[in-house]
C-alpha cells in the first residue's frame, strides 16, 4: 500500500491542479481555489482514518477540527459576541479533534468499512449538507464536497496501483481490495452507507450551479494570450529575415 506521504502528496497535487483549472476557466476565485485544494488532501487521507496509530489518523482529525473550526469563525464571527464565538470555536476542534478520533477509533477496523467509495462518498454528503446549513452558496457546498472525494478517490486508486509489483510482474493479496464500492465483509453496514448517501442527497441544495461550474469552459486558456505559435512563428522568421539582410550589407 501507498504510505502516508505518498497520500498526502498525491492528494495534494491532484486536488492543486484541479483548482487551478477551475481558477484559470474563472469558476473559482483564489481563495476558493485555497479552500478546495485543503479539502481534496485532506480528502486524500481520509480512508485510512481508522488506522488507530497511522499519521493519517492524527493529521485528518487535526486538519478537520481546523476546517470546522474556521467554518464556525466565519459563519458566526458577526451574529454573536466574543465569548461564545470563542467557546463554539474552540469546543467544535475539541469534539472534532478528541471525541470523534476516539469514538471512530473504537467502533472501526483498519482497511474495512472506511476504506471503501461509499465511505468517501457519504463524507462529501456530509461535508455538502453542513455547509449548505451553514448557509454557503450551492456551488461552494457541492465542489467542497467533490474535492474531498476526489482526495478520497487519489488514496483508494494510489493503494489500488501499489498493490501491483512492477518489479516481480505479479499481483499483491492486497490487489482489488482498496478501489471497492463498499466493504463485502460488512454489508450492513455498507447497506447503511449506501442508504445514508441516499438519504442525505435529499438534503443536498441544488446540483445546477456546481454543474455549471465544472462544465463551463468558454473562459479557459491553457497558455497566456501572448503565447499564439503562429504569431510566434511569424516573429521569428521577420527577425531570421532582418538579421541576414543586415549580415548581408555588412560583409
Amino acid at each position: 500500500m501507498a504510505n502516508f506521504r505518498t497520500h498526502l502528496n498525491g492528494a495534494a497535487i491532484v486536488s492543486g491542479l484541479a483548482a487551478a483549472t477551475l481558477l484559470s476557466a474563472g469558476n473559482l476565485d483564489p481563495i476558493s481555489a485555497i479552500w478546495m485544494t485543503c479539502l481534496g488532501t485532506i480528502g486524500g487521507l481520509l480512508p485510512d482514518v481508522d488506522s488507530k496509530h497511522s499519521k493519517s489518523m492524527k493529521v485528518i482529525f487535526r486538519a478537520l477540527g481546523i476546517v470546522v473550526a474556521f467554518s464556525m469563525l466565519c459563519h458566526f464571527y458577526s451574529r454573536i459576541s466574543l465569548l461564545p464565538l470563542l467557546v463554539l470555536v474552540i469546543g467544535s476542534y475539541c469534539l472534532i479533534r478528541y471525541g470523534a478520533r476516539k469514538l471512530l477509533a473504537r467502533y472501526t477496523i483498519h482497511r474495512a468499512t472506511c476504506h471503501c467509495i461509499a465511505f468517501v462518498v457519504l463524507i462529501g454528503m456530509i461535508l455538502v449538507c453542513v455547509m449548505n446549513q451553514l448557509e454557503y452558496q450551492a456551488e461552494f457546498s457541492w465542489l467542497s464536497g467533490i474535492f474531498l472525494i476526489l482526495g478520497g478517490l487519489v488514496h483508494l486508486t494510489l493503494d489500488e496501483i501499489y498493490s501491483v509489483d512492477l518489479s516481480n510482474k505479479r499481483m499483491k493479496k492486497s490487489f482489488g481490495t482498496a478501489f471497492r464500492l463498499t466493504c463485502p465483509k460488512y454489508p450492513w453496514i455498507s447497506l447503511c452507507q449506501v442508504s445514508a448517501i441516499v438519504f442525505l442527497f435529499a438534503f443536498t441544495p441544488p446540483f445546477h450551479p456546481a454543474w455549471n461550474a465544472l462544465t463551463d469552459w468558454s473562459h479557459f486558456a491553457l497558455g497566456p494570450n501572448w503565447l499564439n505559435f503562429h504569431e510566434a512563428g511569424e516573429f521569428f522568421s521577420h527577425f531570421y529575415e532582418t538579421i541576414s539582410n543586415e549580415l548581408r550589407h555588412l560583409f
